[in-house]
C-alpha cells in the first residue's frame, strides 16, 4: 500500500484573551471592536445599527468608585455611600455626569416599578439605558433625574422649599435644560425628534418635575405626552404594537415627530404609562377630563386586554389585568357622562352605572379566583409587598365598584357599610409598610405607579369611623413616598383637614352614627399655581349631583411645600 505523503499539522488557534468590552452588537457578532462613542465605527461603516455597550452595576476590576459629592449646603458623607461608575460611561462629560447617571441606574431605575410591579413599568426600565446610551435628550434627562433623586434620598425634607438650593439641584436643573434643548430645539439636533425618545423623556421629566414638588410642571409634562399620543392614534393607519417592528409597515409620521420602525421602548408600552398618568392627573385636578380614555388611543400590548385565564402565571400578569379591569370601568364612565352636555339624565344614568357595575364586578370575581389560585400555588408570595398591594387594590376597587352601582352619589352615608373593607385596606398598608421597613436600605420610596397613598386617601376621606380613619392617616403621615403625583405627607396634610372640618366640635372618639350627612364632605378639589409649590385647595360639602356647590358649601384654602 502506498504510503501517503507527509502528515499536515493541524491548525493551532493562536490564544487570544477574551475581550469583556466592545458594544453590544460587535460581541454578538464576535469581532473586535473599536469602542467608539457614543456609537462603534465598526457598525456605522457596515450600516448597522450599533447597540450601545453593555452595563453592568456590580464593581470590576476596573471598575472607578466615584465618593460622594461634597454639598456646601450639607455635609452628606456621614449618610451616603460610594458609586460604582464602569468605563464604559466614559463618553459622559465629567465624573459628576457618570455619578449621576450610575445612581439613575443603581438606584432609580430599580425603584420606579418596585412598589406596585407594573409590567409596563418593567419594560421601560429595561430598555431605558438603551435609549439613555443613544440620545441625548434621554442621557441628560437620566443625569438630571439621578442627581436629584440622590438629592432625594440624603433631604431631610425631600419636598424642597423655594429658597433651598444646593449644588447638587442647581447641577440637576442645568441637567434638565439640557434635556430639553436636545429635545426641542432643532439647532442641536437632527431632523425631526422619535416619538418614543420624546415620550420617554417625557416621563423622566415628569418624575424629575415630582422630586422636586412642582406637580404644576409634571401635568404640563403628562398633558404633553397625551398629546403627542393623541398625534399618533390620529396619523396612524394601523395599530402600533410590540411586534410592529417584524414584518410590518411603520406607520406614516405624525406632524412633528417620526415614529421609529424599531423603537427603543414600544409604543404600546408607553401608551400605558401614559394612560396611568392620565388617570392619576385626572382624580387629582379639579376640571380635567381624562383624555387617554377614549378607545381610539388603545394600542395592542402583549399581556393587556379583557381575557382573565383560570389561573395567573406571575404577578406581573394579575397587575395588567387589574389595570386593565379598572382603566375599561373609567373608560365606560366616562363615555356616558361625555354623551349629553348639561346635568346628566339619572335614569339612563342608572341604567348606564349599572352595566359598568355588571361588567367590573364579573371581571374583579374572575381576577379574584385567578388570583387566589395562583397564591395558593405560590405560598412563599404571600406576604410579598407587591401581592399585599395587589390584594389591597383589589379591596379598593371592589368598594368603588359597589358605591358606583348606587348612582352618581348624593348620600355619602353609602360608605358606611363599607367599614370592614376600609379596616382591610389599612391593615393591607400597615403589612406593606412592615415589609419595607425592613428592606437592605430603609429610603424614601420614590415610583410612578399607583401605591398605596390613594388608598388611605380614600380610606380617610370616606370612612367616618374615627379610630379607623386616623390611624390611615397616622400610617400615610409616617412613611415618606412620593407616588406618581401623590406625596404620602402633602397628601395626608390634605386628608388631615378632611378629618377636622368634618369632626369640627364633635366628642372624641368620632363613631360613624355621630356624623350626619350634612356635616360631611362630598369631594376634595385640587389646583396648583402654575410653576409655584403651592395651591388651592376646596373642600366640597354639596355632592355635585345637586348641581354646582353655592356660597358655604365650599371651604377654600391656600397651601404651600
Amino acid at each position: 500500500m502506498a504510503k501517503s505523503g507527509p502528515e499536515r499539522p493541524g491548525r493551532v488557534r493562536a490564544f487570544k484573551p477574551k475581550v469583556s468590552t466592545g458594544c453590544k452588537t460587535c460581541k454578538i457578532r464576535r469581532v473586535k471592536c473599536d469602542e467608539a462613542k457614543p456609537s462603534c465605527k465598526r457598525c456605522s461603516s457596515t450600516g448597522r445599527k450599533c447597540d450601545g455597550y453593555f452595563y453592568s452595576g456590580a464593581p470590576s476590576s476596573t471598575t472607578r468608585r466615584l465618593p460622594p459629592p461634597i454639598d456646601p449646603a450639607k455635609d452628606i458623607t456621614s449618610t451616603n455611600t460610594s458609586i460604582d461608575v464602569c468605563p464604559s460611561l466614559n463618553f459622559l462629560d465629567s465624573n459628576l455626569e457618570q455619578r449621576s447617571f450610575s445612581f439613575f441606574h443603581q438606584n432609580t431605575i430599580p425603584q420606579l416599578s418596585s412598589i406596585f410591579g407594573s409590567p409596563s413599568w418593567k419594560q421601560l426600565n429595561r430598555l431605558l439605558l438603551q435609549a439613555a446610551y443613544h440620545e441625548p435628550a434621554v442621557r441628560h434627562a437620566a443625569v438630571a433625574l439621578g442627581a436629584l433623586h440622590e438629592h432625594f434620598e440624603l433631604s431631610s425634607r425631600p419636598l424642597l422649599s423655594p429658597n433651598e438650593e444646593s449644588s447638587s439641584t442647581q447641577f440637576a436643573v442645568q441637567q434638565y435644560v439640557k434635556a430639553l434643548g436636545y429635545l426641542v430645539n432643532p439647532a442641536i439636533r437632527r431632523g425631526k425628534p422619535a416619538a418614543d425618545v420624546a415620550l420617554i423623556t417625557c416621563i423622566l421629566f415628569v418624575c424629575f418635575e415630582n422630586l422636586r414638588g412642582e406637580y404644576s410642571m409634571a401635568l404640563s409634562h403628562i398633558n404633553g405626552g397625551v398629546k403627542i399620543i393623541e398625534e399618533i392614534a390620529q396619523t396612524s393607519s394601523t395599530p402600533i404594537s410590540p411586534s410592529s417592528s417584524e414584518g410590518s409597515t411603520p406607520s406614516p409620521p405624525t406632524v412633528s415627530l417620526e415614529v421609529s420602525q424599531i423603537p427603543y421602548v414600544p409604543l404600546s408600552t408607553l401608551s400605558l404609562i401614559f394612560i396611568e398618568f392620565d388617570v392619576q392627573a385626572s382624580g387629582l385636578v379639579s376640571n380635567r377630563t381624562r383624555a387617554l380614555s377614549a378607545r381610539k388611543f388603545d394600542m395592542p400590548s402583549t399581556g393587556y386586554g379583557p381575557d382573565i385565564p383560570t389561573v395567573f402565571k406571575s404577578a406581573d400578569e394579575a397587575c395588567l389585568a387589574l389595570d386593565h379591569i379598572r382603566t375599561h370601568g373609567v373608560r365606560m364612565l366616562d363615555t356616558a357622562l361625555r354623551k349629553k352636555k348639561g346635568p346628566p339624565d339619572m335614569a339612563d344614568m342608572r341604567v348606564t352605572l349599572d352595566l359598568i357595575h355588571s361588567f367590573s364586578s364579573i371581571r374583579l370575581k374572575q381576577w379574584s379566583g385567578a388570583f387566589d389560585t395562583f397564591l395558593v400555588r405560590n405560598p412563599h408570595l404571600v406576604n410579598d409587598r407587591g401581592v399585599l398591594m395587589l390584594k389591597m387594590h383589589r379591596v379598593f376597587m371592589g368598594v368603588n365598584t359597589a358605591v358606583g352601582r348606587m348612582g352618581l352619589i348624593a348620600d355619602e352615608t353609602i360608605f358606611d357599610q363599607f367599614l370592614p373593607q376600609f379596616k382591610l385596606i389599612v391593615e393591607l398598608c400597615e403589612k406593606i409598610i412592615a415589609v419595607e421597613s425592613v428592606m437592605d436600605r430603609p429610603r424614601p420610596i420614590f415610583c410612578l405607579d399607583t401605591g398605596i397613598v390613594i388608598c388611605l386617601f380614600g380610606v380617610i376621606s370616606k370612612c367616618r369611623d374615627g379610630e379607623t380613619r386616623w390611624k390611615a392617616l397616622d400610617l400615610m403621615m409616617s412613611t415618606d413616598r412620593q407616588e406618581g403625583l401623590y406625596h404620602s405627607r402633602l397628601a395626608g396634610g390634605v386628608a388631615k383637614r378632611v378629618i377636622e372640618i368634618e369632626e369640627e366640635g364633635l366628642a372624641q372618639p368620632v363613631l360613624v352614627a355621630d356624623l350626619p350627612n350634612s356635616q360631611r364632605l362630598a369631594g376634595v378639589e385640587v389646583e396648583f399655581d402654575h410653576g409655584q409649590k403651592r395651591g388651592t385647595v376646596r373642600y366640597i360639602r354639596r355632592p355635585l349631583v345637586r348641581g354646582p356647590p353655592g356660597p358655604g358649601e365650599v371651604i377654600e384654602e391656600y397651601i404651600e411645600w
